[in-house]
């Protein structure tokens, strides 16, 4: 149908924030934007919050989006994301408690959280 549906952004220099238009493109299966933070050696990177427009991509199976400067929480909206089964949110900013909800995210292998400031018990994966 001509639909994208992998969209890999990831090591380059983008910044500004994660557009909720993206979750206009719901065909995606893959969606990696991590790696802009550039070490801390350029200005250059994705900032703000996780946009929870990101739940309309029910087909997405892996989501990368480490290594930025993501803030705020974890949506709880990504936690309808049945399909997914690698999330990497890893080496941002994000704080608070993991939502509950992400202990529906049944199919997920890999989840790699570390270099945030979460607190709290983790979901009952």
């Amino acid at each position: 149908q001509g639909r994208v549906t992998a969209l890999s952004l990831a090591a380059n220099q983008l910044t500004g924030t994660i557009p909720p238009d993206v979750g206009n493109l719901t065909q995606l299966r893959g969606l990696a934007l991590g790696g802009n933070a550039a070490g801390g050696l350029s200005p250059n990177y994705i900032v703000g919050r996780i946009p929870p427009e990101l739940a309309q991509l029910y087909l997405l199976q892996t989501l990368d989006l480490a290594h930025n400067l993501l803030a705020g929480p974890v949506p709880a909206a990504l936690g309808a994301l049945s399909a997914l089964t690698a999330l990497d949110l890893s080496r941002n900013r994000l704080s608070g408690p993991l939502p509950a909800a992400l202990a529906g995210l049944t199919r997920l292998h890999r989840l790699d959280l570390h270099g945030n400031r979460l607190n709290g018990t983790l979901p009952d994966f």
